[in-house]
């Protein structure tokens, strides 16, 4: 099991939305931090931040608390494929039908479809909402640090 300390933001009950408790970074006290890139990183990290993450609310946490959100490594693992291979397999596939449908000499086009493969999985992705098993579900309240 993958946990994180985050605090809650919302609740309704059965569900809550929450942001990471902490993006420190150890760059904060280097004196390359401003050229760094690991730096940039973490200030772009820092500026998503306020991203909201729907998980299970079974332990009944309230807007304000610091609990502990845990994920499964095969959930972890299935997520990841979802988000970086399938849209890969998906730019490839429509850029390889395209080219055996019109053959070669029509880069233009193969790249279109490619593009078109891409927003296509990104779209199927974006449409799905997970509330079954695999959604990250809070374990524990934590003490604030």
């Amino acid at each position: 099991m993958i946990e994180e300390r985050v605090r809650v933001v919302e609740s309704d009950g059965r569900y809550a939305c929450v942001v990471p408790a902490s993006l420190g970074s150890a760059c904060d006290a280097c004196d390359a931090s401003g050229g760094c890139g690991i730096s940039m990183l973490s200030k772009w990290v820092e500026q998503r931040r306020n991203a909201l993450f729907r998980v299970r609310n079974p332990i009944a946490a309230k807007p304000g608390d610091i609990a502990i959100v845990g994920i499964k490594e095969t959930t972890f693992l299935k997520g990841a494929f979802q988000m970086y291979l399938l849209p890969l397999m998906s730019l490839l596939l429509f850029a390889a039908g395209a080219t055996a449908l019109l053959g070669p000499g029509h880069e233009v086009a193969v790249t279109i479809a490619g593009i078109l493969g891409l927003i296509t999985a990104l779209g199927w992705l974006k449409s799905r909402r997970n509330d079954g098993p695999d959604l990250p579900t809070l374990q524990r309240l934590a003490n604030p640090s």
